[in-house]
């Protein structure tokens, strides 16, 4: 699935917001095929699969199901602060994110992500919205655009 959307051209939103994951089907993704998607491709998401939080500690995804449009990223703890280097940003995770994908492209409804900001605290993220090569993210009162990123093998050329 992954080799496939890297061949497409497809960033990570276009393939969790793909048609596949609205029908009735529910796709269980594991802890051992996340590792191994994670060791395989390099693609963009706010809801990465493993990392190091912001103290050091190791922390990893428990495993993904999607289906009926949303999207439930389960973790090994509650409170991951990590630093997102392409975003230049701290983000933080609860045990249990969720997204609702109500069409291509659009990733609405988020739960259990947000944004740090310096006098703020954290600020959740309430959407995410790809149009053409730009994918738009909003959390609060904030705005902020990205290009998309391509799924990609690891080692290979990063192509913005």
């Amino acid at each position: 699935m992954f080799g496939r959307a890297a061949a497409a051209g497809w960033g990570g939103i276009d393939l969790f917001t793909d048609g596949v994951f609205r029908e009735s089907c529910t796709f269980y993704l594991p802890a051992a095929a996340l590792r191994a998607v994670d060791t395989t491709f390099d693609f963009d998401l706010l809801t990465v699969i493993r990392g190091k939080d912001k103290k050091g500690r190791v922390f990893a995804m428990r495993g993904i199901l999607a289906g009926r449009g949303k999207i439930l990223v389960f973790y090994d703890r509650d409170g991951i602060v990590y630093r997102n280097e392409s975003e230049h940003r701290d983000f933080m995770l609860a045990s249990r994110v969720e997204f609702n994908s109500p069409s291509s492209g659009r990733i609405e409804n988020v739960r259990g992500l947000c944004v740090k900001l310096l006098l703020l605290g954290c600020i959740e993220i309430r959407s995410m919205v790809k149009d053409g090569g730009i994918v738009t993210v909003r959390a609060g009162m904030f705005t902020s655009e990205s290009p998309l990123r391509g799924i990609r093998g690891r080692g290979a050329a990063d192509t913005k």
